[in-house]
């Protein structure tokens, strides 16, 4: 009974909170590409865009668009052009532990038992007896520029048969406009693109690459506030986010390779509760003219949600991981289960601040609420919410 209580109320969540912003911000695509192309198609991006694309297959069934795979990792492997930019990349990403799970999945390769992270400058002048990450993959250089060559004509391949003649135009939540700059490099032409939000890194990508608009935010702050989606970034993601791990590589035949999905079953849960809401919102939409008032104040709604959450509202969420291990090997929640409370970071201060047990004695929390304000300018928001959300952990793992 409580764990069907649960999901009733995460699927309300879904209907009445992301489920009119999300609506909304398909609305907005679909007038805005009207004004770019007439022969246009929607890409939506991997792997935030897969709900996007179902709400807008659900509103407008009759237009064109796709579901594009890409990846932080898959476009790094396609820019390895030369043996030049193979070891250089190497060299500069031999402490990301994206190029260790990367090479395992591409490649296959057998990581020694005494490997690690350690970048090749560290060793200069000690002596070491483990293997670097530089010192093993650069022994697969060669392999690794033949891979990467092979990749970037298979995603070209895939690319024009999705596209056609069509004028792509890309779809995402946004920030650099990073997969944008590297579809136009790629096809060698211009590539439009529509997202939710984007911040200041993305001007150079407008003006080199093709049009930009944005629904949310446009070239903001990355610290802006005013914008909703960019305060709480961390929350679309963790809730847009495709059932599938992350995209790697076209291996020789054109197949897809992803990463394993290592995420727990009570993250699916709670992600397929809130995805079930949204979608019934959407179909609702479709029929009923009444959403119309509850879409327009869609933004007021979710930033009342994600700002002052009831401690239930909250508590709903526990549990929800935020998973990106090409890229940190650290727990990372929306909001930290209490078991795991003091052993891992949360990505919504408010959410968390809110579930938390306040008869739990934290000796750090009057601390925090002195360094956390001083720290806060300085820090980027993961990092400042990582701060904020476990003091005591933040400064150990410093140290």
């Amino acid at each position: 009974m409580k764990d069907r209580e649960k999901a009733k109320q995460l699927r309300n969540i879904g209907y009445n909170y992301f489920g009119p912003i999300l609506v909304d911000f398909c609305r907005w695509l679909h007038s805005e590409r009207k004004i770019i192309e007439y022969n246009n198609i929607l890409l939506f991006v991997a792997r935030d865009g897969h709900l996007l694309k179902r709400i807008y297959n659900t509103l407008y069934p009759e237009e064109s668009c796709e579901y594009f795979l890409a990846s932080r990792i898959s476009r790094h492997f396609s820019e390895l052009t030369s043996i030049e930019k193979v070891a250089a990349e190497l060299r500069s990403s031999a402490s990301d532990y994206s190029y260790r799970n990367a090479l395992k999945i591409w490649y296959d390769l057998k990581l020694p038992l005494f490997f690690n992270l350690q970048h090749p400058k560290e060793k200069e002048g000690h002596a070491r007896h483990h293997l670097s990450f530089y010192d093993f993959a650069i022994q697969h250089s060669d392999l690794i520029f033949e891979k990467a060559l092979i990749h970037r004509k298979k995603y070209l391949e895939y690319t024009q048969r999705i596209i056609g003649s069509k004028h792509p135009i890309i779809v995402d939540i946004g920030y650099k406009a990073s997969t944008q700059a590297f579809l136009s490099d790629l096809l060698e032409h211009d590539v439009s693109g529509l997202y939710m939000v984007t911040h200041k890194e993305a001007m150079r990508v407008c003006k080199d690459s093709g049009l930009i608009r944005s629904y949310d935010g446009l070239f903001v702050s990355a610290k802006d506030q005013k914008s909703v989606v960019n305060n709480y970034r961390f929350v679309f993601e963790a809730i847009l986010t495709a059932p599938s791990g992350a995209f790697v590589a076209f291996d020789q035949l054109g197949q897809p390779l992803f990463e394993r999905d290592v995420r727990s079953q009570i993250t699916r849960q709670i992600i397929s509760n809130i995805h079930s809401g949204i979608l019934d919102f959407a179909n609702d939409a479709t029929c009923s003219k009444r959403k119309i008032e509850q879409i327009e104040n869609s933004k007021c709604k979710v930033k009342c949600l994600l700002s002052s959450p009831t401690k239930t509202q909250a508590q709903l969420f526990e549990g929800l991981e935020f998973c990106d291990s090409f890229k940190t090997t650290e727990q990372l929640y929306i909001v930290s289960p209490q078991s795991k409370r003091f052993d891992s970071f949360s990505l919504w201060a408010e959410g968390q601040l809110r579930a938390d047990d306040i008869n739990l004695w934290d000796p750090w929390r009057a601390f925090g609420s002195v360094c956390v304000p001083i720290a806060k300018p300085f820090l980027p928001k993961g990092q400042y919410l990582r701060l904020k959300t476990n003091c005591r952990k933040f400064i150990f793992d410093k140290l």
